[in-house]
């Protein structure tokens, strides 16, 4: 295996935590004899984020405006030049000591992503519920037990996100679907736990808008991999309630009942049969 690989730093306003974060990865890489280079890519920073970087021997690309999360990601691994790629957010909230855990499996899989531990991933009670219906939801998309959806520290081949970048989020949900599209494609993915820290600065995620935006990349996923997937629970909630309002006018004899039932049922039908022409569409689009 070429020990070689290319650490993208996506930042924005991070002064107060980039300088470390690249010192540390430096550090790690040279005491693990790989070749390696660090690009810090600065989306839009007003800041010194930039030039802390430069002065820890960084490679910095700027960003005139903001463009997002996910597409500061992919703008970092357009200038690499290594085949494997590291990611970590430039916050502190990751250490870059952990990068030797991920790289134990860095042979044998597309993708080691590290699996957040610790009080400072489980937040307040308040985001845990949230938490833990979309680890639900992506794990429904994708039919795998998921321990970290969304990590912001992983490595992985730059071959295989250039086959799929047309269709990853180029926001904060880069990381979601990232993850489901590799699972989906079943490509070979490893989850390692790591210790998650808290950041340094003012985080700049909106909890309620991106989560709802990160539900509606599974949503999309979802319909775009699986649509009959997406399809049949709705088709089961018509079919069992044209079942409910059957015995009710049975036993209630009451005609409303029935033409509630007879409702239920051709529901059912027709999305079962909108399930089944989407799933058409999708096997004939991937030949």
């Amino acid at each position: 295996m070429d020990k070689a690989i290319s650490i993208v730093i996506p930042v924005f306003n991070e002064e107060g935590g980039i300088g470390e974060v690249v010192e540390k990865t430096k550090s790690v890489f040279e005491s693990l004899g790989w070749e390696f280079e660090i690009i810090v890519v600065d989306d839009g920073s007003s800041d010194n984020t930039g030039k802390k970087a430069e002065e820890k021997g960084a490679r910095v690309i700027r960003h005139p405006v903001n463009i997002g999360y996910g597409k500061t990601i992919l703008s970092g691994i357009a200038n690499s030049k290594y085949g494997l790629i590291g990611i970590i957010d430039g916050d502190g909230s990751y250490n870059p000591e952990d990068f030797p855990k991920l790289l134990e499996f860095s042979q044998g899989f597309d993708m080691v992503v590290g699996a957040r531990k610790g009080v400072h991933y489980r937040g307040s009670l308040l985001k845990l519920p949230a938490r833990y219906i979309f680890q639900w939801m992506a794990e429904y998309v994708t039919g795998e037990r998921i321990p970290d959806v969304n990590s912001g520290m992983r490595i992985f081949k730059k071959e295989v996100v250039k086959k799929i970048s047309h269709i990853i989020c180029p926001g904060f949900s880069f990381s979601t679907t990232l993850t489901l599209n590799l699972l989906w494609q079943r490509c070979f993915v490893k989850f390692v736990p790591i210790q998650y820290h808290k950041r340094v600065g003012k985080s700049h995620v909106r909890y309620i808008r991106d989560t709802l935006r990160a539900g509606q990349i599974l949503v999309t996923t979802l319909v775009y991999f699986n649509p009959i997937k997406a399809i049949l629970p709705l088709a089961g909630v018509s079919f069992i309630l044209s079942i409910i309002f059957l015995f009710s006018w049975i036993f209630l004899k009451h005609e409303i009942w029935l033409i509630t039932a007879l409702m239920s049922f051709f529901s059912f039908l027709n999305l079962f049969a909108i399930g089944l022409i989407m799933e058409i569409i999708r096997m004939r689009t991937e030949k």
